[in-house]
């Protein structure tokens, strides 16, 4: 060596008499040789060099190790399930937002074109008004989830007269809608959401008008007044594998009506919900059914679930269930009263 200099293998200058030593070119983390080993040992004479570069291997090989626990101790965890106690817990690659007013949830429900999940924590009482909700942001082209941050129970009114979301059929393979965590008390943690309609005596419209697959997993469902069901007037794949749903009134189907496509209720409890089988001019209807109304040849399976005091008024038919033209029964399974 001269002048004091050391070299790379490569014999390219780094240096030239300095006591530290830069490491330039690092290998990556798990390079087939040690950061460091591209320094001949025997050329460096000086101990300070020498310090530096056993100091550095040290630090590398402990982030290294450090780096696999991390990675071994990350993979159980991407598996896109959400607890009680963290109910945002998302899949890997599922894009992550918040809401805490109109705004913040019609930006949050906004696709943009992208076919990437997305989940959608809400944080605090939403509003939303006529308006709130562009076209781009109400019909759901996107799987989106909502749940709530577990912290305290936020409510989601709904004022409108026609439907707030307007999911939209996608590939039957995807979930485009999905409310709450399945397996989780409806008031407790992701599933710490109440929808409902102000308490004006109007009639309002049903939070959603689907064309798409939904699942209900959590949440309460209280004091919605519609015209034809009050949580869903459904043309797509609904699924109700929970949550709370009571005290909900409609002229037909006090929670869902069905046009076509399929219903299936695997849980939750059904409660006080009424179809009058009168509009909110008193003009009478012959149809009915307290929580569930399917005409056109609609899908119902009942496969679960607790359904008390639910009833049809007014001339209506069917307490739970009125089916209308050639529909499709199925009930296993369920109690009621």
């Amino acid at each position: 060596m001269r002048n004091g200099a050391w070299r790379r293998r490569d014999d390219t200058p780094e240096r030239e008499g300095g006591k530290k030593v830069p490491f330039k070119g690092l290998r990556t983390l798990f390079g087939n040789r040690p950061v460091g080993s591209q320094y001949m040992g025997s050329d460096i004479q000086d101990p300070h060099v020498k310090r530096s570069i056993s100091h550095f291997r040290t630090r590398t090989f402990a982030a290294k190790i450090a780096a696999v626990i991390a990675v071994v101790a990350m993979g159980p965890l991407a598996v896109g399930v959400a607890y009680a106690d963290d109910p945002v817990s998302t899949a890997a690659d599922a894009a992550s937002y918040t809401a805490s007013d109109a705004a913040s949830l019609a930006t949050a429900l906004t696709c943009g074109g992208s076919t990437a999940s997305r989940t959608v924590t809400v944080t605090s009482d939403i509003t939303v008004n006529p308006g709130d909700l562009s076209s781009a942001s109400a019909q759901i082209d996107c799987p989106i989830t909502i749940v709530s941050d577990g912290q305290a129970m936020h409510t989601i009114t709904w004022t409108g007269t026609g439907s707030m979301l307007w999911p939209q059929k996608g590939d039957d393979s995807l979930t485009i809608l999905t409310i709450g965590v399945q397996g989780v008390d409806p008031d407790k943690g992701g599933n710490m959401l109440t929808f409902t309609h102000p308490k004006d005596g109007e009639t309002h419209g049903p939070l959603m008008h689907s064309y798409g697959t939904v699942t209900i997993n959590g949440g309460t469902f209280t004091g919605l007044r519609g015209g034809k069901g009050t949580v869903a007037l459904n043309e797509g794949a609904l699924t109700i594998n929970g949550g709370a749903f009571s005290e909900n009134i409609a002229e037909d189907g006090g929670v869902v009506y069905q046009t076509s496509g399929s219903t299936t209720i695997n849980g939750g409890k059904f409660s006080g919900n009424k179809s009058t089988g009168a509009d909110s001019r008193g003009n009478s209807s012959t149809s009915g059914g307290g929580v569930l109304y399917g005409t056109n040849g609609a899908s119902l399976t009942i496969n679960g679930g607790t359904f008390e005091n639910n009833s049809a008024v007014n001339g209506g038919n069917g307490g739970v269930i009125h089916s209308h033209g050639n529909g499709r029964i199925t009930i296993s399974g369920t109690a009621g009263k």
